[in-house]
């Protein structure tokens, strides 16, 4: 897991885009600390202005699917993953931040409750996230590494 290799090599689990994509230029220029990584497969881009309902996320080298709902690609249909590199405004109201999955992710899944225990009593699934084209095993081309 991601804890286990931040404990025995180092590094970290959680962490900014530039970290994880050093030759990708554009991820210096598109806001640094706005978007960050948590492992190597998930990326979360909160709203960090007052206000907003809308963020503007760069997605680096890869396919990249909304956890949550539907990603709008950039004059695309609503359930298009999004093919990286690419800037993309994306919809984000009150309450929903926005966190995406990379092709090759392996996400386990569990809805909260009140209570450990009620939590515990939830079924869990496996979010599954498929390559658009070809298959990368984990680690590979573009970022990531450590292990996570």
């Amino acid at each position: 897991s991601c804890f286990y290799a931040a404990h025995s090599v180092g590094g970290a689990v959680a962490r900014p885009l530039l970290l994880a994509f050093p030759g990708d230029g554009a991820v210096a220029a598109a806001d640094p600390g706005r978007a960050w990584l948590l492992g190597d497969w998930m990326m979360v881009a909160p709203v960090l202005d007052q206000g907003a309902n809308e963020v503007e996320v760069y997605f680096p080298k890869g396919t990249w699917h909304s956890a949550w709902s539907d990603v709008r690609e950039q004059g695309g249909a609503a359930g298009i993953p999004v093919e990286g590199p690419v800037s993309v405004s994306v919809q984000a109201p009150v309450g929903d931040v926005p966190v995406y999955l990379r092709a090759g992710a392996v996400v386990p899944m569990q809805r909260p409750g009140n209570t450990t225990s009620q939590t515990a009593s939830q079924p869990m699934s496996l979010t599954v996230v498929l390559p658009m084209q070809g298959w990368q095993p984990a680690g590979g081309g573009g970022g990531g590494g450590g292990g996570c």
